[in-house]
């Protein structure tokens, strides 16, 4: 074989492998089965291995991003029901989704440190999603997820149950009845809008676990732990015998009432974490930032295809989301008053009459002190970051309550 045909060969090797690995780096693995499963973490093994091998592919990562935010939920809801999370637990923020899996019978001792150990682990795990769905640069991305058929072992015991499905434990979180409950799946067509959407609510629970670990709770765990662990290392919890499961008994009762109380009586914590306060406020502020990317892309939107977060002229898979051009400009004006706060620009209208000046919420952030919430409520708590300056509009306050008929909260909350 001469120079030439050396060469000829060496090129058509060199454009087999080349194509050979182009046809290798288009094909995305198909995750469908494994979400069925409930095999999350071989779906994202499957995606992150892809995306080594084809960096450019955004809808893999987008798909990453979900699945890592599942595998966080997941893990979460676990954490509850091995701790013995009681359905009375339900309302308090990261135990909800374990309260909701079930109870189990030989629940783990659970401490105060491992409440908050569980509460990191799922920052840290929230933190992932968050950074890989960043790496997102595709505005055109489109994925039809169907909700019915995306599982996860909420209550870790190696097997999928129907109340496991996502559509299940979305209607759960979200205090939602779908009007299609027992007829056609709830299929969600996800685009590149819903990325940023999905960061920012990333962001929003970043902020969330942050002010909760910024203090120390544990005396309240101590007095009052009996009423949502089943299993408890309190000196109450020891002392006391075997007693009937709180959820087999009524609902209301002595002891429950006494338990009520006793934890309002104890909402006044030391500062532990200052500093995640202060990361707090920069979550917030990255969240509007995000809600007004995620609303750049719905406003450009021309199709109208199982829209997650729809715009005026869009229908929602959420049954009673409603959205319309009013409600689009009040949230946008909602944003800009909501960061105007968060930096220290805008003063919160102090609440007791004969007083001047505002509330501080930056310096609330920044330079925290101790929390008693009651006396927050009661308003002597809020003297120290009372000041003079610009208020918060009231007229934009009221022009929110007036185009969102009494359901901002509910809005707010689910398009962050």
């Amino acid at each position: 074989m001469n120079g030439t045909d050396l060469c000829k060969t060496a090129l058509l090797c060199g454009l087999f492998l080349a194509a050979t690995a182009a046809a290798q780096a288009q094909e995305r693995p198909a995750i469908d089965q494994q979400l069925n499963d409930g095999q999350l973490q071989a779906a994202a093994d499957a995606l992150a291995e892809h995306l080594d091998n084809s960096p450019d592919d955004d809808l893999a990562r987008f798909q990453l991003g979900t699945v890592q935010f599942l595998q966080a939920v997941e893990r979460l809801s676990q954490a509850g029901v091995r701790y013995g999370a009681r359905t009375q637990a339900g309302w308090i923020p990261f135990l909800r989704v374990g309260a909701a899996a079930g109870n189990k019978d030989n629940a783990q001792v659970v401490r105060y440190e491992d409440l908050r150990a569980m509460i990191e682990r799922f920052q840290s795990d929230v933190q992932t999603a968050e950074q890989t769905l960043a790496q997102v640069d595709d505005d055109d991305l489109h994925w039809d997820l169907n909700f019915d058929r995306v599982a996860m072992d909420a209550d870790g015991d190696g097997r999928i149950a129907d109340s496991e499905r996502l559509d299940v434990t979305f209607r759960v979180l979200m205090n939602r009845r779908q009007q299609n409950d027992r007829g056609k799946p709830m299929v969600v067509g996800f685009d590149s809008a819903d990325v940023y959407w999905m960061r920012g609510y990333c962001h929003a629970v970043m902020a969330m676990a942050d002010v909760v670990l910024a203090y120390d709770q544990q005396d309240l765990f101590e007095r009052t732990a009996h009423a949502f662990f089943a299993n408890p290392d309190t000196e109450f919890a020891n002392e006391r015998g075997e007693v009937e499961p709180l959820h087999r008994r009524g609902i209301f009762n002595t002891e429950d009432l006494s338990d009520f109380v006793a934890a309002v009586h104890l909402l006044n914590f030391k500062l532990r974490e200052p500093a995640r306060l202060r990361d707090a406020r920069d979550h917030l502020l990255t969240m509007t930032d995000l809600s007004r990317a995620s609303w750049k892309l719905i406003q450009a939107e021309d199709d109208n295809h199982l829209e997650w977060i729809p715009g005026a002229d869009q229908q929602s898979v959420i049954t009673n989301l409603n959205v319309s051009a009013a409600r689009i400009e009040a949230w946008h004006t909602f944003l800009d008053e909501a960061e105007a706060i968060l930096n220290g620009e805008k003063l919160v209208p102090f609440w007791r009459r004969g007083f001047e000046g505002g509330v501080n919420i930056n310096r609330v952030l920044t330079d925290p002190r101790d929390l008693d919430v009651v006396l927050w409520v009661q308003g002597t708590a809020a003297l120290p970051y009372l000041e003079r300056g610009e208020l918060s509009s009231k007229r934009s306050w009221d022009q929110l309550q007036r185009v969102f008929r009494g359901d901002f909260l509910g809005f707010a909350l689910w398009v962050n």
